[in-house]
């Protein structure tokens, strides 16, 4: 909340201007359209719980996504560390839960996704139902369903990706549980590699205490899909098989091309200085702290019984990260950066697993450590100051100590907008709004004649517009070339417009360019409102 949220009185990010526009919709009709087609609209973590949390407390919608959405999220780490601890020992679940947390997308990147701060919540609560002991059958199915059915109404995404590991880890589960009735040789290697011992363990590994049985997965199946293809004009089910379709149809046609595979390209991609080569580096060697710490686990290298559920899960997560970097159209579709904190919430415990693994193997100088302060305590100590490092990497505040390509807005704000480069700067006024344009979107969105068009580039119509100006997210948007607004029409610019002189659009966020070129035929119209950063222009 510090780093983000609370540095500005007003929203942050993109996405949460959008869930602005759809709750404010719901407040000022007093009721919510089920049948108004948008992926968005049928989730009720943003059309419903937003505008019941503006009514009960009285905070603006503004401050209910600011204050108490990332309250609730702050839950997230705290849950992990519970359903953590439950597999490993308590310095290792804290750390792992360190390591989670350290990255920018937890801290930055969620303030702005509401749905998926609420869906992240759900599901931990469903994790932490999975590793429970001492729960009745009919208790777990009663929380299952609804913490389930809360996660399939909050955010498509994260209940699509937890579907399909939820059927995969109850096919594995039942066929780990014929190897031990039948002993068929395969199937007794599958039950070993997921960490269940002959004998002993936990109720969770036995057959008689899973948690994943063919009625959760039948319900949950039953209740997302249902929901997806009911509400919302069945867009968010339409979406997901468009998404299977073009996967299908590109696979391998552009299988390990990065202009098609965002993941690949992030990590064949040229940093921006040496400090962030260093910071890629950093990252690099988690992924793989991560793949050793799951490979340990298989071998039985280490101590630890993990649940074979768990197991199970965190494989497919492994599988999900791996799809995101080879397979084309995967990870963009619902952004790389978003996919990867989903995962992690399963594979954090694995990268703290994998650096003890490293760490201890025998004869190493590490490991014959007998005596003095690190004796028992290197390995953590070691991915202590590893996690250390990254998150004063992710935080921006290396960067901003060596006045070295600024990444944090919230350290960094002077050094972006005085010594910035163009894409700092497109980024910077694109996340964090600027008073003087939230002041003109309000006046614009109280003043201007309902049915106006309303030219703005795509960052300005996306964002401010949407959420402070409730102006829907349609064309048409300031062109590169060529500017004939038709009469009547109103043209909104910026302090990125005014200050900087560039726009961004009309397709992408991160294609920005020059108004100089069309500057002239909008200071022809009438200028009917400017606070010096913000100019509101009408043809007419």
């Amino acid at each position: 909340m510090l780093h983000t949220s609370l540095i500005s009185p007003y929203l942050w990010g993109y996405d949460i201007h959008y869930e602005t526009f759809l709750a404010n919709l719901v407040i000022d009709n007093a009721f919510w359209d089920a049948t108004s087609p948008g992926n968005v609209n049928a989730m009720l973590s943003v059309v419903l719980l937003a505008p019941m949390y503006s009514y009960i407390t009285g905070l603006d919608l503004t401050w209910v996504f600011k204050l108490v959405y990332p309250l609730a999220f702050a839950l997230v780490p705290l849950g992990l560390y519970h359903v953590f601890r439950r597999q490993v020992e308590a310095k290792s679940a804290f750390l792992a839960c360190f390591f989670f947390v350290s990255f920018i997308i937890f801290y930055a990147e969620m303030a702005s996704l509401a749905r998926q701060e609420i869906a992240e919540l759900f599901l931990v609560l469903l994790l932490m139902i999975m590793v429970a002991r001492n729960i009745s059958r009919i208790a777990n199915f009663a929380l299952f369903a609804v913490f389930g059915a809360s996660l399939a109404v909050s955010h498509y995404g994260t209940s699509y990706i937890y579907l399909l590991s939820l059927i995969a880890v109850w096919l594995y589960v039942t066929l780990s549980s014929v190897a031990a009735t039948r002993g068929h040789p395969i199937l007794k290697r599958l039950r070993k590699a997921a960490g269940e011992r002959s004998s002993g363990g936990d109720s969770m590994n036995r057959d008689g205490g899973r948690t994943i049985t063919f009625s959760h997965v039948l319900f949950f199946t039953g209740f997302t899909l249902g929901w997806y293809m009911l509400v919302a004009g069945g867009t968010s089910f339409d979406t997901i098989v468009s998404i299977i379709d073009h996967i299908g149809n590109t696979i391998f046609v552009d299988l390990l091309n990065p202009e098609a595979t965002e993941g690949l390209d992030l990590l064949i991609s040229t940093p921006q200085s040496p400090l962030h080569t260093v910071a890629k580096g950093l990252h690099l060697i988690t992924l793989a702290l991560i793949v050793v710490g799951f490979i340990a686990i298989c071998l039985r290298c280490t101590n630890i019984d993990f649940s074979r559920e768990y197991v199970a899960f965190s494989f497919i997560a492994l599988l999900f990260g791996v799809a995101g970097v080879l397979v084309p159209n995967f990870s963009s579709t619902l952004n790389t950066s978003r996919l990867y904190q989903i995962v992690l919430i399963f594979l954090s415990p694995l990268c703290v697993i994998g650096g003890i693994s490293i760490l201890t193997v025998p004869g190493t100088y590490i490991s014959k450590l007998r005596s003095g302060w690190l004796a028992g305590r290197t390995p953590l100590v070691l991915i202590s100051v590893l996690f250390s490092l990254l998150f004063l990497f992710s935080t921006g505040w290396v960067y901003e100590c060596a006045n070295d390509q600024p990444s944090s807005i919230a350290l960094s704000q002077d050094s972006i907008t005085k010594y910035g480069g163009d894409t700092p700067k497109n980024v910077f006024y694109g996340t964090f709004i600027p008073e003087q344009d939230v002041f003109g979107a309000r006046w614009l969105g109280e003043y201007m004649e309902d049915g106006s068009i309303v030219y703005a580039d795509r960052t300005r119509k996306d964002n401010v517009l949407t959420s402070y100006g409730n102006i829907a997210r349609n064309p048409p948007f300031l062109p590169k070339t060529d500017f004939k607004p038709v009469w009547g029409a109103y043209t909104y610019l910026g302090t990125y417009n005014i200050v900087e002189r560039s726009a961004s659009g009309p397709e992408e966020y991160y294609d920005y360019w020059s108004i100089e070129e069309i500057y002239p035929a909008i200071n022809r119209n009438n200028k009917v409102y400017s606070n010096h950063q913000s100019e509101i222009y009408l043809n007419g």
